[in-house]
Order: structure tokens, then sequence, then C-alpha cells
């Protein structure tokens, strides 16, 4: 078979599948953009505060002294809020998120 005669239509049909599976994200790429900053922000904020509560509560002598810090729910608590920062900060607007443990 001659392949030029098959070419025009072997470029059509990639273009056509292209568009297919491309086009949906960019149409829904600037909300998504706009998605990411507000919960980068938002969760950002919500980092900033606990750190410094726990800050204040740990470090500069507030928790009870019936408190042990062993076992306190807190530490972990930090520790997760810190592999979701992480993560979120992995998170590129021209690729996917990967979800892996670093």
């Amino acid at each position: 078979m001659n392949r030029d005669i098959q070419s025009p239509g072997l470029t059509s049909l990639v273009i056509f599948l292209l568009c297919v599976v491309l086009g949906p994200l960019l149409v829904f790429a600037p909300q998504l953009a706009q998605a990411k900053r507000t919960g980068l922000r938002e969760y950002g904020t919500l980092a900033e505060r606990y750190v410094r509560e726990f800050d204040a509560k740990w470090l500069r002598g507030g928790a009870p002294a019936d408190e042990p810090l062993v076992g306190s729910g807190d530490i972990q608590s930090l520790a997760d809020l810190a592999m979701a920062s992480r993560w979120c900060g992995r998170c590129k607007s021209r690729r996917l998120c990967r979800w892996r443990s670093p």
C-alpha cells in the first residue's frame, strides 16, 4: 500500500484523538489552577495556625503539667500535617500529582 495515501488520514486521526484526550484538560485548566491556589492558601493558613498553637503549647510551656508529651496526638497530627503539606507542594499544574511518599 502507498504510504502517501494513508498518511493524511492517520495524521488526522492522531490529531483528533489528541484533541479528544487533551481538550477537556485545556478547558478546565484555569479552574483547576485557581482551585489549587485557593486550596494551598487555605491549607497554608490552617497549617500556620496549627504550628503556632503547637509551638505555644509544647515549646513555650503552655501544656498542662499533667499532660505527657509521649503519647500525645499533637505530635502525630503535626507529622501528618507536614506530610500533607509536602504532598501539596509537589503538585505541578503541568502534570498530574503522584500519590507516593517522599
